[in-house]
């Protein structure tokens, strides 16, 4: 690959966020490892995803976790990637490069080309309460050769609202959990396309359940957290 260029925003935080300590909302310890199930809206399974944290470090304002994944789907395709969670001033910031899997995406067939990245991260608080609206989140990539403009994605998560606290039950257990709704917004070129997720996060075991529906509030998937082990 000639160059990937990855420009993180600078971050203004205020200075209570500085005395609020980082959310735990699965494991920090290495080595912990989950499974995520995605399932089409006729309970058909369509992909498996493994994960594992392979790296602690801490930093100045918090820490950052390095996830490695291996995904496979129905048709035994498999698809490998890593990931970074990061902490500061007491904000978990959550890499929304996982967002071009589920767009069947694969950055590797531009390895020849010059690939910007633009990736916020999805914000979650120490403390997520009923009634709040959650900052939105983007990851824009464009992708050039020479100079000449290729291709352009990218994918805004708008509208997030804290909707209650309650009981979830998985394949992995059941988890006292948050419920939280966006709006997915992604572009790929000038193809456009707008959904509606619904995930519930736990205190300890991040994303355990996603559901996503059309304009008109079909079912198109859902994911479900399928093991979950730490070490």
């Amino acid at each position: 690959m000639k160059k990937v260029l990855i420009i993180l925003p600078i971050l203004l935080i205020s200075v209570l966020s500085f005395s609020q300590s980082c959310p735990e909302y699965f494991s920090m310890q290495e080595g912990t490892m989950w499974e995520q199930q995605n399932f089409n809206s006729k309970n058909k399974l369509e992909s498996t995803t493994n994960a594992y944290i392979k790296e602690y470090s801490s930093t100045n304002t918090g820490h950052e976790l390095l996830i490695e994944i291996h995904t496979v789907d129905k048709r035994k395709n498999e698809l490998n990637g890593t990931l970074t969670y990061r902490c500061e001033n007491g904000v978990l910031y959550m890499d929304m490069s996982d967002f071009l899997q589920q767009m069947n995406i694969d950055l590797r067939q531009y390895e020849d080309m010059d690939i910007e990245i633009k990736n916020d991260g999805i914000q979650y608080p120490s403390v997520l309460n009923p009634g709040t609206t959650l900052p939105d989140a983007n990851l824009t990539i464009a992708i050039s050769m020479q100079g000449m403009k290729i291709m352009s994605v990218s994918v805004d998560i708008l509208d997030r609202q804290v909707i209650t606290n309650e009981s979830v039950t998985v394949p992995a257990g059941t988890f006292d959990a948050t419920k939280i709704s966006y709006t997915l917004q992604s572009k790929v070129g000038f193809a456009k396309t707008q959904l509606s997720v619904i995930e519930w996060v736990s205190n300890s075991s991040g994303v355990v359940r996603s559901e996503t529906y059309d304009k008109k509030g079909k079912l198109q998937d859902y994911m479900v957290l399928s093991k979950f082990q730490t070490r």
